[in-house]
């Protein structure tokens, strides 16, 4: 497998040491005065050892720097071009200038996703190989399940975007590239054996961990096993595992206070949101909010328990995007990747789909989900749902049974909560568009990003023709209706 270097405008990192660290093997002269400077201000003489020398040759890290960079370059594919396409596909965004305007019409083209799979495979998931490693040969088990994690994120965005992608032969250099491609269900499914049966113990297990170059918990292992059970429940969920999805969540993450997020500073080239760099700074006027199916509902879904202005203002501001400072994408907004209102809403769907699941527990979960989203936007604006506002005749109720409304009320809670995650692409698709989000262009939605050039060119093992933009995966399709929710 070969890899793309990221595109400069979409780089942005929390800590220079990470970037410095992940970059060593390609060294350049200006970077090379860069570390010397950055390692005269903390007095790390140690890292500046044999650079003199040669600073073109590899180089190695300890196992919690590697780690860093690794979580900072998941960043990138959580919050970059991904998102951004993953927005329009979903019908959150409008395309409006250059190639947006082309995506708004599906159309793509392989090199879009050059830059991001190469921060896939080789920024995020290379570096996880040797963290691993690294981790093995210090016992450090708290560490290991870490970044266990880390790369279940970001594999399984990649399998749910691209469908069957490298997994057990990637990351193997030059001794392999020409990686097999595992099928989406499959890589899907060892994700979720890697978390249930490696990733939590491990972490359970403990270790000295990656203290503060932990980008998001500084290391705390309760934080760590509560998302890592989201995570797992979201991918029981892709598979149509209801009761192991229930079961998991009931696990995860336990209040807003756990959420996995982007953290974000405003600082333009080291941690500016990604959002907020494109939209308001780089590419003015390519990626909007007018026209969209999501500024719409929100400004069309209001009853008397649901008040969604200052939603609809976080998001999209003046009827555009909102980059202002406490708006979603605000220059030193934290960007939502795995939450307690996913974990809640996981909670409500599989309670109204599993063969155990109960309406009253779904309908408190969705409940919990909207006193968090009450709490973030203010307070009052959110009251609490009965079952009767889901019945013939409530406020709820949108022409079908109780449970079949309520499901859609959970989902279009997910939606809205989730605009600019790649998630509500996937739960579009996931779901057969059970909330009946409206396309673009034509009759049906996109059913997959389409494999990036680098790797058409380089890996015999891509399929010939590559899968088109309306070509279903093994999990999802979005026009198939074999949802389970469909038969409420």
């Amino acid at each position: 497998m070969r890899f793309m270097p990221e595109d400069p405008t979409d780089l942005r990192i929390d800590n220079i040491r990470s970037i410095l660290m992940h970059y060593l093997k390609t060294l350049t002269f200006r970077s090379l005065l860069v570390l010397a400077l950055v390692v005269g201000l903390v007095g790390c003489d140690s890292l500046t050892d044999g650079y003199d020398k040669d600073p073109n040759a590899a180089t190695d890290a300890p196992g919690d720097l590697i780690l860093n960079g690794a979580m900072v370059g998941n960043l990138l594919v959580h919050e970059a071009n991904l998102a951004r396409t993953a927005g329009i596909f979903s019908n959150q965004f409008t395309g409006a200038d250059r190639q947006y305007s082309r995506l708004d019409n599906y159309e793509q083209v392989s090199s879009d996703y050059d830059a991001l799979w190469g921060t896939t495979y080789e920024g995020v998931i290379g570096d996880i190989i040797r963290v691993k490693e690294k981790a093995r040969s210090a016992n450090d088990r708290l560490l290991l399940g870490i970044a266990q994690v880390i790369e279940a994120h970001a594999f399984g965005t990649a399998a749910s975007l691209f469908g069957d992608i490298p997994f057990t032969e990637a990351g193997q250099g030059n001794d392999n590239l020409n990686p097999a491609l595992d099928g989406q269900d499959v890589v899907i499914a060892s994700l979720t054996d890697s978390l249930r049966n490696q990733a939590i113990p491990n972490i359970e297990a403990g270790g000295i961990g990656p203290g503060t170059l932990d980008i998001h918990f500084s290391g705390d292992a309760d934080s760590w096993i509560e998302v890592a059970y989201t995570l797992l429940a979201r991918y029981e969920l892709y598979q149509g595992n209801y009761d192991a999805a229930l079961a998991a969540a009931e696990n995860g993450i336990s209040s807003s206070l756990g959420n996995l997020v982007g953290p974000h500073d405003g600082t333009r080239g080291v941690n500016m949101n990604p959002y907020h760099e494109f939209i308001a700074l780089e590419r003015a006027g390519y990626l909007t909010g007018t026209g969209s199916h999501g500024i719409d509902r929100l400004g069309t879904r209001e009853n008397a328990k649901t008040d969604e202005s200052a939603r609809l203002t976080y998001f999209y501001g003046d009827g555009s995007l909102n980059t202002d400072e406490g708006g979603a994408f605000g220059a030193s907004s934290d960007m939502m990747l795995i939450t307690y209102v996913e974990n809640e809403l996981i909670k409500a769907e599989a309670e109204l789909l599993s063969a155990s699941g109960s309406t009253t527990a779904a309908l408190e979960a969705l409940n919990a989900a909207r006193d968090a989203n009450d709490a973030f936007f203010g307070g009052g604006l959110y009251d609490a749902y009965e079952i009767a506002d889901f019945e013939s005749g409530g406020i709820a109720n949108n022409g079908g049974s109780t449970d079949a409304s309520l499901l859609a009320e959970v989902l279009e809670e997910k939606y809205l909560s989730y605009i600019g995650n790649i998630e509500a692409f996937t739960d579009l698709r996931r779901t057969a568009n059970y909330i009946g989000v409206p396309t673009k262009a034509g009759a049906n939605h996109p059913q997959r990003f389409l494999y990036a050039q680098v790797e058409v060119n380089a890996n015999e093992n891509i399929p010939d023709p590559v899968p088109g933009t309306f070509e279903a995966t093994a999990l999802f399709d979005v026009n198939n209706g074999s949802y389970a929710g469909n038969d409420l």
